[in-house]
């Protein structure tokens, strides 16, 4: 239902319309009445008014200033203009100020309910038009907010594979998610690795300050230049590096900001950092150059608080014989694939090698050795991350050494075939729950439970980087490695406090704590209580 507002300095007038229009018809409810601009005013400060009809000339204010508030007051607002002067300035003037007529008097009812309906109908109209304008505004506002999560969760479908996009449709994601690239244009991955924490913290705390590693590295990697800072699903924080086509990186300065960046890392934030940084790559190939990056943390056991260049590693290294050696076998993607059981693609991938180096004239022995080591890797990387043994699937004479030995491309097919079945399908069965890298760590921490460890002493047990093996015990545990040490602590220093006389010191020293009021500490937050409680409790 609508409100109507009629304003004159005639009452006779304002009651004339008042009561010989029925404006029910038109579908308004409430009828307000006003004598001068000023009544109007206060009217239209307290109601919603939709309609107004009104006089030019009144003492005091016109209705021509009355309108000229209304357009700042009350804007929604649609008007109508009443006079007994046929003056064209008024008209212009009242048309300027968006009156939708300008009615003469004396006026026919008539002519004002028809006045009045199109008037009506026109604020109807504009209610429609703002409202649709404010939802668009809501859903832009909405967009705007979320657009950081999206920016970061295109990158991580991307780089895990989850979306395979042609490269138009790459194009247009890129448009509509704002990342000033191309489909043909490129990024740097640089990994950043958080190699040690030296002060204890738990799950949510290492979320915490990893949150404002990434803030950090934002504000100093990418200060000068254009990319993104993201959060891998696996846990792996990343710098994109957004680097057009044709255009070059200053690979020198990006070092040097990477050594800035770990020494800030040091100083501020208690932690030892490492930097991965990769070769500039094509969009649709970035899954290859990120296992590229994770491959380099995983075999660094030795260099911690340094940045590492992909360029710098042997394998970036042109094989000697320039052209005569085709280009470096995809090994990155051949384990992705292997990983997410995808024997055919695998499979497809190894007979297109063969077919190129045929194609090439490229079949020599050299190469056939390295198709035969790249497949080896390709089985023993996805097998070690989990924990498992090659031979145990296969036996080590067949795997190593086949009976009838690879003296051609075809014979070569036939033994990848059967050993990329054979270990996907072991590699199935077996990979779930606790890996046996798992068990090795979980019986590291049970022996040393009454020794003061890190997680660089378990990392080295096992051989892995520290980094990557916290976020591979999380990946297969679904527990951090920190919250797991401090649980198992707490678990056997709860069984002392329950089981025996020892006193809280002793106990402490049992479960790794030589500070015993670092043990109390630890001991109530994770349980709510003192240990002399819990032993009285």
């Amino acid at each position: 239902m609508h409100s109507l507002l009629i304003v004159d300095d005639e009452r006779t007038a304002v009651r004339g319309l008042v009561q010989g229009i029925e404006w029910t018809e038109l579908g308004v409810s409430e009828v307000y009445e006003a004598y001068n601009a000023k009544q109007a005013k206060e009217l239209l400060a307290a109601h919603d008014i939709h309609l107004l009809i009104c006089d030019i000339e009144m003492p005091g204010q016109s209705g021509i200033e009355l309108l000229e508030w209304v357009n700042e007051h009350s804007e929604s607002t649609v008007s109508i203009f009443l006079t007994g002067h046929a003056d064209f300035q008024y008209a212009r003037k009242a048309l300027q100020l968006g009156s939708l007529d300008y009615l003469l008097k004396p006026v026919r009812h008539e002519a004002v309910r028809e006045a009045a309906g199109q008037a009506l109908a026109r604020w109807r109209q504009n209610r429609q038009t703002r409202s649709y304008g404010e939802l668009h505004e809501q859903y832009v506002r909405q967009w705007e907010a979320q657009l950081p999560y999206l920016v970061e969760r295109f990158w991580q479908d991307l780089i895990n594979r989850r979306t395979a996009p042609h490269p138009h449709e790459l194009g247009a994601a890129l448009t509509q998610y704002g990342i000033p690239l191309r489909g043909e244009d490129g990024v740097l991955p640089i990994l950043i690795s958080v190699e040690m924490w030296k002060e204890e913290l738990t799950a949510r705390d290492e979320e915490i300050m990893e949150y404002a590693l990434r803030k950090v590295a934002a504000e100093m990697m990418l200060e000068s230049l254009p990319g993104t800072v993201i959060l891998d699903r696996s846990g792996v924080n990343l710098v994109l590096v957004y680097a057009q086509a044709g255009g070059a990186l200053d690979m020198e300065e990006i070092r040097r900001l990477c050594q800035e960046y770990i020494r800030y890392g040091e100083r501020h934030f208690k932690c030892s950092l490492s930097c991965y940084v990769g070769e500039r790559t094509e969009l649709l190939r970035l899954p290859g150059g990120f296992q590229d990056l994770l491959e380099m943390e995983r075999v660094n056991v030795s260099a911690s608080g340094t940045v590492l260049m992909r360029a710098d590693a042997p394998a970036a290294g042109k094989p000697p014989g320039g052209d005569r050696i085709a280009s470096p076998v995809p090994v990155a993607d051949w384990v992705l694939l292997f990983e997410h059981g995808r024997a055919a693609e695998l499979i497809g991938g190894i007979e297109e090698r063969c077919s190129v180096l045929e194609s090439r004239g490229s079949l020599s022995k050299e190469e056939l050795d390295c198709l035969y080591a790249s497949v080896l890797y390709t089985l023993f990387t996805a097998f070690h991350k989990k924990g498992l043994s090659v031979y145990d699937a296969f036996g080590r004479r067949d795997l190593i050494d086949p009976a009838s030995g690879i003296r051609s491309f075809s014979q070569f097919r036939l033994w990848a075939g059967k050993v990329v079945g054979a270990g996907m399908a072991y590699y199935q069965t077996h990979a779930g729950g606790d890996s046996e890298l798992i068990g090795r760590v979980k019986q590291y921490i049970a022996e040393h439970l009454h020794e003061e460890f890190s997680r660089e002493d378990i990392a080295e047990a096992v051989y892995l980087n520290p980094s990557y093996l916290s976020r591979l015990f999380k990946k297969q545990t679904g527990v951090s490695l920190s919250d797991y040490i401090i649980h198992e602590r707490m678990a056997e220093a709860k069984r002392r406090l329950a089981g025996t006389c020892l006193s809280i010191g002793q106990i402490a020293e049992a479960v790794g704590y030589m500070n015993v009021s670092h043990f109390i500490t630890m001991f109530k937050k994770v349980t709510g209580v003192t240990p002399m409680s819990y032993r009285k409790g």
